[in-house]
């Protein structure tokens, strides 16, 4: 039973804001229609129709904080700002920068034999020779395994960045036009009921007095 109580109060926590709108649109008719007078009904209107733009500068106002883009005021104050001066300013340049090098070199040392060597010699260098290569791959392989694994965490560790800004900026664009759009169907709303009441006054007070 807690549960789906608890259930219950979000479902109709979900639909706030359009009972909001609602409500406020009943609340302003409701009261212009019990005083039954013109301007009433005419300021009810405006009142709706203020309310509209209030909500449309809101979402707008909620959408720019979330996009990190200035006001308009702000906006205004950079144009002012930047108008061009009779005299340009000179711009200097000023350029800085560094150069390292660095080298390693593996030094090996092939063992080599006379012309006139025994057999038993030319055995010795060969074998030593192929020591000096089996060091030099082994050596290899070291650097390719410690370069790759670099690498591959590196990778692994740009694709999980990417992945989280990406899923950062889907929930912002979300959210934004979420947002924006429940504003923005409430200011909707709360226009065009008040335009109805401010332009066909006149006409609801002369249905409302004959009904």
């Amino acid at each position: 039973m807690f549960n789906w109580i608890t259930r219950l109060l979000h479902w109709l926590a979900s639909a706030r804001l359009a009972a909001f709108a609602i409500a406020v649109v009943v609340a302003a008719v409701a009261i212009s229609f019990l005083v039954r007078t013109e301007p009433a009904i005419r300021l009810a209107g405006l009142c709706l129709q203020l309310l509209g733009i209030l909500a449309a500068a809101l979402g707008i106002r909620d959408t720019r904080r979330m996009f990190g883009k200035p006001s308009f005021l702000q906006s205004l104050r950079n144009w002012a700002t930047s108008w061009p001066r009779f005299k340009p300013k000179v711009q200097h340049v000023s350029a800085s920068g560094s150069l390292s090098i660095g080298s390693s070199a593996s030094a090996t040392v092939w063992r080599g034999v006379a012309a006139d060597a025994t057999l038993e010699r030319r055995v010795e260098a060969i074998e030593a020779n192929l020591k000096s290569v089996e060091g030099r791959l082994r050596s290899a392989e070291g650097a390719i395994s410690t370069n790759e694994r670099a690498l591959t965490s590196k990778l692994q560790q740009e694709s999980q960045e990417r992945s989280t800004q990406i899923e950062e900026l889907h929930r912002k664009v979300e959210a934004a036009s979420a947002d924006g759009l429940r504003l923005a169907a409430a200011g909707a709303f709360w226009l065009a009921v008040g335009g109805v009441l401010s332009t066909a006054s006149p006409e609801l007070l002369a249905l409302l007095c004959s009904a």
